[in-house]
Parts: C-alpha cells; structure tokens; sequence
C-alpha cells in the first residue's frame, strides 16, 4: 500500500472510493454489508489526513478535545432538546434566553459547533438540527457521551502521568488505575465510587444502552437448539452476570420464546434497584450479588457475560471466571459475548476502545489472548461464533478437566 502522503496517494484513495461505492452502494440499501460499511470509513478517514498537511493534521488531532468540550457544554446547557427537531431553526438569542446563558457564549458555542458538524448554521447566529445533532436528542447518546468525557476522559486525560509513574508498565491494578488518578478516587475502585451515587450509576447505566457496537447475542447463538434438550422449566436456564437493566436476557427473550426455564439477573444492588426501577419484566428473576463471589446459583445451563472482562485486568478477570467455573454442573457451559481483537489492522473505534478500558485497568483481548484466559481460569473453549461484518464474537467455554478437545466454529 502506498503511504497517502505521496503525490499519487490521494488520487489511488479516491478511486478506491469510487470502485468499492460502485461495487457496494446503492441510494435505497446502502451498503451491501456492514464490511463494505467499515472499509467506506476507513478510506474516507484515510482520505481526511491525506488533504491536510502534516503540521495541520497534528493540530486536528490535538484539538479534538474542544470540539468534544463544546458537546458537553451543549448538552449542559439542553441546545439539543431545545433546537427544535423538525426543519424549524433557532437564533442564539433565543437559545440563550432558554437555557440561561450569556449570549455570547451560546454564539461561541454554537459557532463551535456547527463548524465541527454538529448542527448546520443556516444563517447569521441562527441554527438548525442536521443528523448528527439528532443523534444527541436521544436521552442514552447524551448519557453516553456525558459519562464518556465525565468518568472515562478524566482518566484518559491523566492517562500519561499514570502510565509514566508506574513505569509503562501494562496496568493491572483495579485499586490503582488512570480513572481513579483522574477522578481522585482514593478509597475505592471505580465501580464502587459509581454506585456510590445513584445519579453517577443512573447515567452510566442509561449511557451503556446507547453503545453502537452492542453485541445481540440472539444473533450468534441459539439459546433453544443449544439449552433446551438438558432442560426442564424449573431449571435456570441463564444466568446473566454483570447485566445491568436485564436488556440482553429481554433479548433472548423475545427471539427464543420457546426457551424452556428460568431467567436470572444478576448485578451489584445499585444496578439491581434501578432494573426494577426501570420496569424490569417479570419473567426475569433479579438477584443482588458480586461476581467475585461465589455464584448463588449452581447448575444453570449457561452463565453468561456480556462485555464484563474488557473491564478487567487478567489475574482480576481469572477471578471473575473461577467463581462461576466452580458451580459449573455437567450440563453447564459460560458463554462470554464480546470482541475479538483482530492481530493486525485493527479498526480505529476499535484500538481506541481499548485505550479507554486501559484507563480502567482493563483491556480489549485477541483471540490468544481470550483462549490464555480461560486456560488460566482452568476452562477450555468448545466453540466460537463469529458474526458477520463486526469483531463481535460467543465465546462457550466449560471446565478442562470434563473435556478432552475444543471445537472453534
């Protein structure tokens, strides 16, 4: 591949372009797949450094985080529930008389704003939605994006200064991370200083459903061809570890009604509280406890976990396992839905995602890395699903010393 700073690099990136458009796009379907979708990015992404020069490119990358300030002072402020969303538009001076601020801020703001797309300036201090706007009219994007920059960014911030004073070494300590350095946690972990505060957890737990890159486990494993011939209804039938409001077990749910047996939620009582706050339906059977404690519920046919271990350290995540693996009975498998690592050219959503769990201490793992994991948890894996156009990825994994070979599927 040619280095898109030669003279001829940008010409060979717009006819990549324009073949995979022709070839994949069409104005009714758009792409023909979700990997057509990622390669159309990461050309246009290529494309953006090629047209600027180096010095530029460096400034745009060191000024990201006033765009991603003016964002947050926005969603403070209520622009993007106030900003009607239809096709109608709103002057500065309206927007400052509503939500309380100074005029000229909101001016400066909004200016800000609109230049880095998000909204459209249709005329002198006056601004209307465009899509990327409406996409901060949703309640959990702006929860998202708030506990993004409130929680995550202040230890991505501070991510230097940790690394360096602890030797850049790669970090594994959950008492002494780059968040807690950040948010001046001092006498606990991060999750510990969330459920603190019901607000902190509430926001988190609504920013976590706005996640682009969920993992619909319905979609990769068939909870009915695999469980259902080893179970009877009083048997659990999943236990779903760490599972915040219960929306994966709806999930499964809704796509395998047939599903024989129980349905179990667990999570750390904070969590619990606002599931049931939240509605959560009545076929699901919360319980409050810690996965770093036995699990209270032996036998099940699958003990699942969602996006838990890229929060976590190996020896901490060996932990998390071994509480489970010990109450595994014959017919018992844990199921871990989450993302796999490509070895090499990993998507930039992706490489950043796991700069972020290293402020947390945690990490995003390969698939060496998943199957060390479990060998070090005394488990083996049995299968791997792999979905189409994504990373994401069911890991089933049971206990090494009931099973002689793996299969990877």
């Amino acid at each position: 591949m040619k280095d898109i700073t030669e003279s001829d690099g940008l010409l060979d990136l717009l006819s990549e372009l324009s073949q995979l458009t022709e070839s994949s796009y069409t104005a009714h379907k758009g792409f023909s797949s979700p990997e057509a979708g990622y390669a159309f990015n990461r050309l246009v992404e290529r494309l953006g450094v090629s047209v600027r020069d180096p010095a530029e490119n460096v400034y745009y990358l060191a000024t990201r985080t006033a765009q991603s300030s003016a964002i947050r002072c926005g969603i403070e402020l209520g622009f993007f529930q106030l900003v009607p969303e239809g096709e109608s538009s709103m002057s500065a001076e309206d927007l400052a008389v509503a939500s309380g601020a100074d005029v000229v801020l909101v001016e400066r703001l909004m200016r800000t704003l609109a230049a880095c797309g998000v909204f459209v300036e249709v005329g002198e201090s006056v601004y209307a939605h465009n899509q990327l706007s409406r996409a901060f009219c949703n309640e959990n994007n702006r929860n998202m994006f708030q506990q993004m920059y409130d929680f995550v960014g202040k230890g991505a911030y501070v991510l230097p200064t940790f690394l360096k004073q602890n030797n850049w070494k790669n970090p594994e300590s959950y008492e002494q991370s780059a968040i807690n350095l950040g948010l001046n946690i001092t006498q606990a972990g991060f999750w510990e200083w969330l459920s603190a505060d019901s607000a902190r957890q509430t926001l988190f737990n609504s920013g976590m459903q706005s996640r682009p890159n969920a993992i619909h486990v319905a979609n990769l494993y068939n909870f009915e061809d695999q469980l259902n011939p080893s179970l009877e209804n009083d048997d659990v039938a999943v236990v779903d570890i760490g599972g915040g409001r219960g929306h994966a077990l709806i999930e499964i749910r809704e796509a395998f009604p047939n599903l024989r047996g129980r349905l179990v939620l667990q999570d750390q009582d904070a969590v619990i509280n606002d599931a049931i706050r939240q509605g959560l339906p009545s076929y699901i059977e919360p319980q409050a406890t810690s996965f770093f404690e036995e699990n209270p519920v032996r036998n099940a046919r699958a003990y699942y976990y969602r996006r838990v271990f890229h929060d976590w350290s190996d020896p901490i995540a060996v932990k998390i396992l071994s509480s489970t693996a010990g109450v595994l009975g014959p017919h018992s498998r844990i199921l871990i839905a989450d993302i796999c690592m490509p070895p090499c050219d990993a998507a930039w959503s992706m490489a950043v995602q796991d700069l972020n769990m290293m402020v947390l201490s945690g990490i995003e793992r390969t698939e060496c890395q998943w199957l060390s994991l479990l060998d070090k948890a005394g488990l083996k894996l049995t299968k791997l699903w792999r979905s189409n156009g994504s990373n994401h990825v069911v890991l089933e994994a049971r206990r090494k010393d009931d099973l002689s070979d793996s299969l990877i599927v």
